[in-house]
């Protein structure tokens, strides 16, 4: 597997949609390296780090990145400032490409003063620009689609291109290894070589992961029963479905739909 970053065309869209938003923001790749940093300007974040040096920045964006590659959603704390950062995964087919840091915003539970030892920049903390929950949304879904239209490729080699295709294709049937290495004239071997140089994890991974992701995307957005959904993407049973689906997400199907259906109100309560 190989990804490409068009940095030209990343530091383009990242600049373009920061301004746009009013959001700071910033790129990792896969490997947590900054592609792309915001410019340094006369702001509360620029007067903290000459008062305090960059080590306790890079220190959050760490700790940030690292609780996102885990949980492979949207992270968020509060830096030693009282700002707010958000880490986003930026994922294609299972595969984690990047990360898209979104920082430096007041929250509604800190938005009126800075923490005490900052009370001279109050000034200047006030003009730091507030969490907006709808550009947040609006941000999660747009920032993967338009970096993967022109700032990041990824290239399997043909033979992983069409079996994840297949499998893609194929998430209703009661897919297995036997049946996927009679299709491709592939020893076993041969096939779990592909998928943990590639992904990481077991083709059984694979398939399960994708099949939980295409459930997300049918609780969210449509009202089928859970049966309906797992009937629909090969499970076992409604049971063993619920029991993954929890082990995964941390909460049941139907609270998960109940969460997105209400705009995740928990979570922005919990920011």
């Amino acid at each position: 597997m190989k990804i490409t970053y068009h940095q030209k065309n990343l530091t383009k869209i990242i600049t373009d949609l920061s301004v746009l938003t009013g959001v700071t923001m910033a790129f990792y790749d896969a490997k947590k390296k900054p592609l792309f940093l915001p410019t340094p300007r006369k702001d509360f974040c620029s007067r903290v780090q000459c008062m305090d040096g960059m080590a306790p920045c890079y220190k959050s964006d760490e700790i940030l990145l690292e609780k996102c590659t885990r949980s492979r959603q949207l992270e968020y704390h509060l830096c030693h400032t009282g700002l707010c950062d958000l880490a986003l995964p930026v994922i294609k087919r299972d595969i984690i490409v990047g990360y898209v840091i979104l920082g430096r915003l007041r929250t509604p539970e800190t938005a009126q003063t800075p923490p005490e030892r900052f009370a001279s920049l109050e000034k200047l903390y006030k003009k730091t620009p507030l969490f907006n929950y709808e550009k947040l949304d609006c941000l999660k879904d747009l920032l993967p689609r338009v970096l993967f239209a022109s700032a990041i490729e990824i290239e399997f080699d043909n033979f992983v291109t069409q079996v994840t295709d297949y499998i893609e294709h194929n998430l209703h049937e009661k897919l297995n290894i036997a049946t996927i290495c009679s299709k491709f004239h592939v020893s076993k071997d041969s096939l779990y070589e592909a998928f943990h140089s590639n992904f990481k994890c077991t083709v059984n991974e694979y398939i399960s992961s994708r099949r939980l992701e295409k459930a997300k995307e049918l609780l969210a957005n449509t009202n089928e029963p859970i049966y309906l959904i797992t009937e629909s993407l090969g499970f076992e049973n409604s049971t063993y479905f619920c029991q993954l689906f929890k082990k995964k997400e941390g909460v049941s199907p139907t609270a998960y739909r109940k969460k997105v259906r209400e705009g995740d109100t928990a979570e922005h309560k919990k920011i």
